[in-house]
């Protein structure tokens, strides 16, 4: 049985047969350069593995946009969704043609419902995605010399910022 997702980034640790049954709780999707995946803002309840092509992530704050990364073939994103519904804290958008595969809330649900072991498999590689981020993030606080006031929205909201 071959599968359209691969033992790569938060799926490297399933097998092969394991894939091929995740793959049909999801759908595949072509994006285009430009096209938006998700809208910073909006609310969503999808994971999304890049197949091919690459994207970028942003945040547009104000005028301007802040790329934050380009991701590309075995990455993910949209995965805080899965844990918790609440708007988007960025826009994801293509940079190249590709194709994601993603699969929404319920539909992981019924996965982890049918195969409980791949389903703990597959949420603790979002995990360790999650705190690979987490760390960059904590990295890059520490190396910027970031104060607290910076990156605390209620400071921010306080002192009169947005």
């Amino acid at each position: 049985m071959t599968s359209i997702l691969k033992r790569e980034g938060i799926l490297a640790n399933m097998d092969e047969e394991w894939l091929a049954a995740l793959s049909h709780y999801g759908e595949e999707q072509v994006f285009q350069p430009y096209e938006i995946l998700i809208h910073q803002g909006d609310t969503h309840d999808r994971i999304f593995i890049i197949l091919s092509g690459v994207l970028e992530v942003y945040l547009k704050p104000e005028e301007e946009e802040i790329k934050l990364a380009e991701i590309g073939k075995g990455e993910c994103f949209g995965e805080i969704s899965i844990f918790e519904p609440a708007p988007a804290s960025a826009t994801v958008r293509g940079v190249t043609q590709g194709q994601v595969w993603s699969m929404n809330v319920d539909l992981l649900q019924q996965f982890m419902d049918h195969h409980p072991l791949e389903g703990c498999t597959f949420l603790l590689g979002v995990n360790q995605l999650l705190s690979r981020r987490l760390r960059l993030v904590n990295e890059t606080i520490r190396k910027h010399k970031l104060p607290p006031s910076f990156i605390s929205i209620r400071n921010r909201i306080k002192m009169g910022g947005h």
